[in-house]
């Protein structure tokens, strides 16, 4: 699997970005100090929206999103997405919330994936949760489908990875 230079820093910003990490400026209590000093958070953040115009979006569908690719789960509730360039690549992720089985998730985005192009690699479990690989473009684009169990009864699902940039639609 090729995942490129990039990959680690952005799915390490996406998960700052989707989980609230951003932190906050505070002035410092000494007199000497009284500008805000951003935190790493913020810094990272920063870095990872800024080759893209619309970057990361909390609870909804961040513009220039690929549905067409990632669609929104028909009962879901999403609670971010995230699409970043990085020269050639995109770094895409949507997060939410479902009633639906992890089965269904899994069997719902293979459609859209595979209409694209994408070859379903395999899909394993581990303790309650499910995942799936997508591959396309001779490994080059990855997408992988998460589901893990959440709070009364509803499963946490996660959908993302690297495709071309030419992808966006």
């Amino acid at each position: 699997m090729k995942f490129g230079r990039l990959a680690v820093p952005a799915v390490v910003s996406i998960g700052l970005v989707l989980g609230g990490c951003g932190g906050s400026a505070t002035p410092s209590d000494s007199p000497s100090s009284q500008s805000p000093t951003p935190t790493t958070s913020k810094v990272a953040t920063a870095k990872a929206t800024q080759t893209n115009p619309e970057g990361s979006k909390r609870g909804g569908v961040v513009e220039g999103f690929p549905l067409k690719l990632i669609p929104k789960l028909p009962d879901g509730k999403i609670s971010g997405t995230v699409d970043v360039v990085h020269g050639k690549m995109r770094q895409v992720s949507m997060t939410g919330i479902t009633d639906y089985s992890a089965d269904k998730v899994l069997k719902f985005y293979a459609a859209p994936l595979k209409k694209a192009g994408f070859k379903q690699l395999k899909t394993k479990k581990v303790d309650k949760s499910k995942s799936t690989i997508f591959s396309r473009s001779g490994g080059d684009e990855l997408i992988t489908v998460t589901v893990a169990p959440g709070k009364n009864g509803k499963q946490n699902f996660t959908v993302g990875g690297q495709i071309k940039d030419k992808s966006k639609k």
